[in-house]
């Protein structure tokens, strides 16, 4: 068993903010086929309006992976030495890690 005792800051940050990036872009992307969705069933709304999908899509896969992978980065750096002084108090984070058996043992 091996025990995680620290986390490197700037790294967990870095992990945090491109997790969160991702997270916004799947959020885009299911918001965009909402808006695109809702805008096919509502044939009376007048071209150019905003509940257009195509002007809504430009700033929601845009701003909202930056947006979020911004905050995600600023999240990990607040709270990453926060899990530190946890990781101190409690004495680490227990991880179990097996190793795959080989291949040629089961021949």
């Amino acid at each position: 068993m091996l025990k995680i005792r620290k986390l490197g800051i700037l790294k967990m940050a870095l992990f945090s903010g491109l997790f969160s990036f991702f997270i916004g872009l799947i959020s885009a992307i299911l918001i965009w086929a909402f808006w695109a969705v809702l805008a096919g069933l509502l044939i009376s709304i007048p071209e150019g309006t905003s509940l257009s999908p195509v002007s809504f899509s430009l700033i929601n896969l845009i701003l909202f992976p930056l947006i979020y992978g911004i905050l995600g980065f600023i999240f990990g750096l607040i709270f990453t030495p926060i899990m530190n002084l946890v990781f101190k108090i409690i004495g680490g984070l227990d991880i179990i890690i097996e190793e795959p058996e080989e291949a040629s043992a089961t021949q």
